[in-house]
């Protein structure tokens, strides 16, 4: 039975996979240590690596870490021009009190910011802290699609809040059961160097709760398996379920990608 499952979640990842983008660095990605843990085994953070000569025991916990995930069309000819206010966030973000990570990414025409905050009140936080210079980005590019995920209470702080009313907005809860994993880390801006991978998977409402159960569980084992994991999450809303993972470099990313025969799902990571 488990190797009819994973067989057939092979199949749904290879069905749903997105086109590739590929990535380069549009300004300095970071990722800063939290001084705070929280109580148990829950984290809310993943640590960059750093270089280390002693192996290191990695030990994977419970995430509960607010994502925003932006992703714009950017003319060519526009794109320096974009560029300046997304460096104004990433340097908010390097002093921000609650951002865990930042960074921009580019490639063929399309862009995309990924952020990391401890909960919705650091997101709120640095969106109203960088309003202007989201605004311009706006105003520059095509608005794509805005998404933030989230806990259920999280997601109801950024609704009641108000600040986020893009047409193009989605607000996707995250399943309680996500991943990150905990590694040494710097704090340095460019300090992020994680491959993320990720699926959109449309799911009709009424089959939601038996996809949740089955097929997400499956998601999850897989997740904890693979070598390099840095995170694992599964979000849903807006007619989809929404898989997200990250690795700590292209190899880790690939072998995952081989082991479940899955193609060209959506890709952000450094140039190299």
């Amino acid at each position: 039975r488990a190797r009819t499952t994973r067989q057939a979640v092979v199949a749904l990842l290879c069905k749903a996979a997105m086109p590739h983008f590929g990535s380069g660095r549009a300004a300095p990605c970071l990722r800063t240590p939290d001084p705070t843990p929280c109580s148990g085994r829950k984290v809310r953070f993943a640590d960059p690596l750093v270089e280390s000569v002693e192996p290191v025991v990695v030990q994977l916990h419970v995430d509960t870490a607010v994502a925003l995930c932006a992703c714009f069309h950017v003319e060519p000819k526009r794109f320096a021009a974009w560029k300046e206010p997304c460096e104004v966030m990433t340097a908010a973000a390097g002093g921000g009190e609650g951002v865990l990570h930042h960074s921009v990414g580019h490639g063929e025409g399309r862009a995309q910011i990924h952020a990391g905050f401890r909960d919705a009140a650091a997101l709120l936080a640095h969106l109203e802290g960088c309003e202007e210079a989201l605004q311009a980005m706006l105003d520059l590019a095509q608005a794509e699609r805005i998404e933030v995920h989230a806990p259920r209470a999280e997601l109801a702080k950024v609704r009641r809040a108000g600040l986020l009313v893009a047409p193009l907005l989605t607000l996707l809860e995250l399943t309680p059961d996500g991943l990150r994993a905990s590694r040494p880390h710097s704090g340095r801006p460019g300090s992020d160097s994680t491959v993320s991978l990720s699926y959109r998977i449309p799911v009709r409402e009424s089959d939601l709760p038996s996809f949740m159960r089955n097929t997400c569980g499956a998601f999850h084992e897989m997740a904890r398996a693979a070598g390099g994991l840095e995170h694992h999450s599964v979000s849903f809303g807006g007619g989809a379920v929404h898989l997200r993972q990250g690795f700590t470099d292209a190899h880790a990313a690939l072998a995952h990608l081989r082991s479940t025969a899955a193609a060209h799902p959506e890709l952000f990571g450094p140039a190299a």
